[in-house]
């Protein structure tokens, strides 16, 4: 008798009786020590804030709070302790964020 298809991935293999597929669980990764202090964020930088979990330029350094803005102007601060680099995939999810907006503010009619 040949073993069960594992449906979800289509490969074969064993399962746990009455349980569905096993998984391996991600590693998590600890960004939380990016930077030593937060003179050390480059400033015009795409940063990931991963409180709210979405890349921001970082504008400026105010003390260890760091002056992060989206493309819709939204400003906001964050512990530095809280930020760290974009990953090249964050960094073109924000470029095509900015690429919306402009399109968007030059189909505006202005009144």
């Amino acid at each position: 008798m040949a073993p069960p298809r594992n449906t979800a991935s289509g490969r074969s293999g064993e399962r746990t009786p009455g349980r569905g597929p096993t998984t391996v669980p991600r590693q998590a990764t600890d960004y939380a020590s990016v930077f030593g202090k937060a003179e050390d964020v480059p400033v015009q930088s795409i940063v990931y804030d991963q409180d709210f979990g979405i890349p921001a330029v970082a504008v400026a350094v105010q003390g260890s709070d760091v002056l992060l803005e989206r493309p819709s102007g939204w400003r906001w601060s964050r512990r530095y302790t809280r930020l760290r680099l974009a990953t090249v995939r964050e960094k073109r999810q924000f470029a095509a964020i900015r690429k919306l907006h402009k399109q968007a503010s030059a189909h505006v009619k202005p009144r």
